[in-house]
């Protein structure tokens, strides 16, 4: 079967029962990642872990759904109760604006394929406080599934205009401050900073980064959450490759003229 249309990626967990011996699934449950800060990709590695206890079919956070198990699969989510109909969604727990939308655009694509399948949430089947924010939320989510409208886009999260930044290849402090905008990070300073030493052959198009002191980029940091790399505020080669996936030229992990005009292109139109 093929994924749906809200899939992203994929990554197939180990952890989970084939097949639907009790009857097609009847129910989507909510979930969430538990504590605030969290990592898609660190997610899902947990899911898809070796020897696991856990699995969900998605993981899904702003702009990423990424597919762990087949709906016609059992994923080990809800118990007793919720696994054998359910279809399990792990939303991040911040619930931004961004994830929202996400999450309902997943809802609209599960229910194209197997019905007008009901929300519930984690807490409805076992003791605990599983999907957090979202279990308040379900009749609105169910509401901008149905509608196939997406939430206001909160005002610090996504600029409301183009930047006009200049297409010329080379990252400065114009460019880091409309890209930290796009991201919604509060600094608007124009810099890059706490990137280590051995990184710096990888920036040859970044004039704004700073090596000095030892801080962690609130940027960088923010960029890594959404391109699904590890949050260690470093702009290292993993990251760069990641970046140049997401702008769509050759991910070679040296953020070069095109990348940088890949960036600056994007940017201009409000976004990242």
């Amino acid at each position: 079967m093929a994924l749906n249309a809200a899939v992203t990626d994929s990554k197939w967990s180990p952890n989970f029962s084939a097949g639907r011996p009790a009857g097609n699934p009847d129910k989507i449950v909510i979930h969430h990642w538990g504590a605030d800060g969290q990592n898609h990709q660190t997610v899902v590695d947990f899911l898809c872990r070796t020897n696991g206890t856990s699995s969900a079919h998605y993981v899904a956070s702003g702009g990423r759904v990424t597919q762990l198990v087949h709906d016609y699969d059992r994923a080990w989510h809800a118990g007793s109760l919720g696994n054998p109909h359910g279809i399990g969604i792990e939303c991040r727990p911040e619930m931004s604006d961004a994830d929202f939308a996400t999450v309902a655009g997943l809802i609209r694509a599960i229910r194209a394929e197997w019905g007008d399948l009901p929300l519930h949430g984690h807490r409805e089947y076992m003791n605990t406080a599983c999907p957090g924010r979202w279990f308040d939320q379900l009749g609105r989510l169910d509401a901008a599934a149905r509608s196939g409208a997406a939430p206001a886009p909160a005002p610090a999260a996504a600029p409301a205009a183009a930047t006009g930044l200049a297409v010329d290849g080379w990252i400065g402090p114009d460019s880091v401050r409309a890209w930290q905008a796009a991201v919604g990070s509060p600094y608007r300073d124009g810099v890059i900073s706490g990137q280590a030493a051995a990184s710096k052959p990888h920036h040859a198009r970044l004039a704004s980064i700073s090596y000095a002191g030892t801080g962690q980029s609130d940027l960088v940091k923010r960029v890594q959450g959404i391109v699904g790399v590890a949050q260690d505020g470093f702009l290292g080669p993993q990251t760069i490759a990641a970046i140049q996936r997401r702008l769509g030229v050759t991910a070679d992990g040296w953020f070069g003229p095109d990348t940088a005009t890949a960036l600056q292109r994007r940017l201009n139109t409000g976004a990242f």
